[in-house]
């Protein structure tokens, strides 16, 4: 199989991995490009990471006809997302060698009031924003409002933890007691969206009041023990 021959050499079981190093090959040079571009704005290199994302994703490049078919194909994207997920495990493992555990111990009540008080407006801003959405993009007679509505905002409020843990990185605040906060803050944010949303995907899949209610017990028994 060759271009020669007029076939696709990065179609087939045999050229996964050939695909993998197409996609790594793709996205460092798009990331390293706007990194560049960005450098004249004072933008840190995660957020050129994250536009790349979007614009090789499907709501940038995936409306070029045959992007998705032969370059991220939902069946090659496996290794890919083994490998992004290694390297997340890894970079916060390091992220967690230079913390210093002392100041984020001085700064629980802190970190426990900002993060709420971070989680109260965007998830206000969800609500407000989630009935237009909800009547225009949602199919009704399968998500039942209440259910869109609390999702919508903890979507919102939920921090991008390792976005958050990269900028301090790169902007040397990982170890001062600003950068302590803002993670110890960021995990606490963390921690209650998640929960929460939990909550919302459990109501949204139960079949009876009594499963959510069961699924919520669980949950709540998870947390008490961790």
């Amino acid at each position: 199989m060759s271009i020669i021959d007029g076939d696709n050499p990065l179609v087939g079981a045999s050229q996964v991995y050939d695909l993998f190093i197409v996609q790594m090959i793709i996205i460092v040079l798009v990331s390293r490009l706007l990194a560049l571009l960005l450098r004249y704005l004072k933008q840190p290199p995660v957020i050129a990471e994250v536009i790349t994302g979007i614009l090789l994703g499907p709501s940038a490049m995936g409306h070029v006809p045959g992007w998705t078919a032969n370059i991220f194909p939902p069946a090659a994207t496996n290794t890919l997302n083994v490998f992004a997920n290694w390297a997340l495990i890894l970079f916060m493992f390091l992220v967690g060698l230079e913390l210093d555990f002392a100041l984020l111990r001085t700064n629980v009540k802190k970190s426990i009031v900002i993060s709420i008080t971070a989680i109260i407006a965007p998830f206000c801003l969800g609500l407000l924003s989630s009935l237009a959405i909800y009547k225009t993009e949602v199919d009704t007679s399968k998500v039942s409002y209440g259910t869109f509505l609390i999702f919508v905002g903890v979507a919102l409020s939920i921090t991008a933890f390792p976005v958050l843990a990269r900028i301090l990185t790169e902007t040397k605040l990982i170890g001062t007691k600003v950068g302590s906060l803002a993670l110890s803050c960021a995990a606490v944010d963390d921690v209650i969206a998640w929960c929460m949303l939990a909550v919302v995907v459990a109501l949204a899949r139960a079949k009876s009041a009594i499963h959510a209610l069961y699924t919520f017990i669980v949950l709540i028994g998870f947390i008490v023990f961790m």
